[in-house]
């Protein structure tokens, strides 16, 4: 029994650090807004969501996951980011209004870049932790608060969670081909 219950603390432990990388990969999603919104660009990128989906399965295969299971939690995380940039980017136009002075769009681009490159190694790091708890254990439904309860969506409502926690179930290692 003693085996049984260090798999449920590990994968617990193992889902408190994915929870804790995508709210380090959310906290971002402020800053993210407001570049968008000094550049007057959508919050919509169906071109750079693309190019996200295409790097998280690379890096998947690479890390020896199922690429296509790995797709329905970025859709997720990914539509938690779009919320919570549309939220932001709401009351950061007013606020930058107010402000009356205005940065060289070089510069926000630039750091626009930078932040998404930050975000590609948080996303890349999860990737990792996501592949570390299914070499040992599948992430099921009894783990479910584990995770849900860690994440920090500033205001965001329950459906997300779920949705995130749902899509972290669909993962699977690719399935080594036999020799």
């Amino acid at each position: 029994m003693p085996y049984r219950t260090d798999i449920s603390l590990i994968t617990k432990n193992n889902l408190i650090k994915i929870a804790e990388l995508v709210n380090q990969r959310n906290s971002l999603m402020k800053e993210v807004a407001e570049c968008k919104v000094r550049l007057d660009l959508p919050i919509e990128d169906s071109a750079h969501e693309e190019w996200i989906f295409a790097y998280v399965k690379l890096t998947a295969e690479r890390l020896g996951l199922e690429p296509d299971s790995i797709i329905p939690f970025f859709q997720a995380l990914i539509h938690c980011a779009k919320e919570l940039q549309a939220n932001y980017a709401g009351c950061l136009r007013c606020e930058i209004q107010s402000w009356g002075h205005a940065r060289p769009s070089n510069i926000i681009s630039i750091q626009l870049r930078g932040l998404r490159a930050i975000i590609s190694h948080i996303s890349s790091k999860i990737l990792v932790c996501i592949v570390q708890q299914l070499v040992i254990y599948p992430i099921n439904s009894t783990f479910r608060m584990t995770f849900t309860e860690r994440l920090d969506l500033d205001g965001l409502d329950n459906t997300i969670r779920q949705a995130l926690f749902n899509g972290l179930m669909q993962a699977k290692l690719a399935r080594a081909l036999d020799a």
